[in-house]
């Protein structure tokens, strides 16, 4: 994905990611309206992280590594003082314990699918 920007379009089977990812939620119980929340929910939670990588950092990860300067750019403490001292502290820093570009991006992942998967329980 963060080198494919045409994940932001296609699935991998060649059909469109809607398709792809409306079959994921068949058979769960879930509403016409949850199964469509649910995919939506995933599918801009995917492309967003497409796009940061694909448009704003030109999609080759050693870019990845500004990410940090990117977000001090826009993050002033005036307007964002929590967020600005998190990044003061080194949240958007490369960690150099976790040589691992995705975990944040599986991290969130995990947390909607988590949440997905409560609702398909309780239904």
């Amino acid at each position: 994905m963060r080198t494919r920007p045409t994940v932001l379009y296609y699935s991998p089977a060649g059909r469109s990611v809607p398709e792809f990812v409306t079959q994921w939620v068949d058979g769960t119980g879930l509403t016409v309206y949850q199964r469509f929340d649910a995919v939506m929910a995933v599918l801009n939670y995917v492309r967003g992280d497409a796009h940061v990588t694909a448009v704003l950092l030109g999609g080759e990860p050693p870019v990845l590594a500004e990410y940090a300067g990117l977000i001090r750019r826009f993050v002033r403490a005036e307007r964002f003082p929590v967020l600005a001292a998190a990044v003061a502290e080194g949240l958007f820093d490369p960690d150099p314990a976790d040589a691992d570009a995705s975990r944040s991006f599986e991290f969130g992942l995990e947390r909607i699918l988590d949440g997905c998967q409560r609702i398909i329980d309780n239904s």
